[in-house]
């Protein structure tokens, strides 16, 4: 069974692929392992291979915030690949655990919910969204807010993810509408209208340093200006 991990990193954000490469080959072990880089830079990795992991490496022109967000799901789809049984996506900035050793439902779509949904894992995330009641991200009710920044599972579910999302970003463009958290409103509207495909919503993303609980951790090493 193959996985495709996406990692899309332009600008300063390629300075955490060194960080990234370091334990990736220890994410999902059992499963041969494919990475597409999309980047404006990193072409001396292209059809490389380091621990056991092939590298191909793509080029994207890196755009303004929050064009290069907004249209994450629009790259993804670009690069689909047929072959891939499974596919994840990092940011720029994550790195994977090796100490976290928790089962993973591979067959629905992985998401991390975001730090600050509370005790009882429910969250007003409208209240920290703002989006417009005339975005197609709107989102009515009580739910859990989760981080854009990793997802993962079953390449069909994810698939189809990625172009439903690219779909209401296509919309709401055409209403001059943009939500305040861009590829991240509608990975939420997402989830929430499709809930039968996504996996419990866990936090699986650590935003100090690394730590047992949680499978990635975001690299500091990033600078604050990576998004110029």
């Amino acid at each position: 069974m193959k996985l495709g991990i996406y990692y899309i990193a332009t600008s300063n954000y390629k300075m955490g692929f060194e960080h990234f490469r370091k334990n990736i080959h220890l994410f999902a072990p059992h499963l041969e392992k494919e990475v597409v880089v999309l980047s404006d830079g990193l072409e001396e990795w292209n059809d490389k291979e380091e621990n056991g992991v092939k590298y191909k490496v793509h080029y994207i022109r890196h755009h303004v915030w929050p064009i290069i967000t907004l249209f994450k799901m629009k790259y993804i789809l670009d690069f689909k690949d047929n072959s891939y049984d499974y596919v994840c996506y990092f940011n720029g900035n994550l790195q994977y655990n090796p100490q976290y050793r928790i089962y993973f439902d591979w067959e629905k779509l992985n998401v991390s919910r975001h730090t600050f949904s509370d005790a009882n894992d429910k969250y007003d995330g409208n209240k920290f969204e703002s989006v417009s009641k005339d975005s197609v991200a709107y989102i009515d009710k009580y739910y859990q807010y989760i981080h854009g920044g990793l997802f993962f599972g079953k390449a069909s579910i994810v698939y189809k993810m990625c172009e439903d999302v690219s779909n209401m970003v296509e919309i709401d463009l055409k209403n001059n509408i943009i939500p305040q958290w861009h590829d991240e409103s509608y990975l939420n509207k997402w989830c929430v209208e499709n809930e039968h495909l996504v996996a419990p919503k866990r936090k699986l993303i650590a935003y100090q340093e690394f730590n047992i609980d949680y499978p990635f951790s975001i690299i500091e090493t990033i600078l604050k200006d990576r998004r110029l």
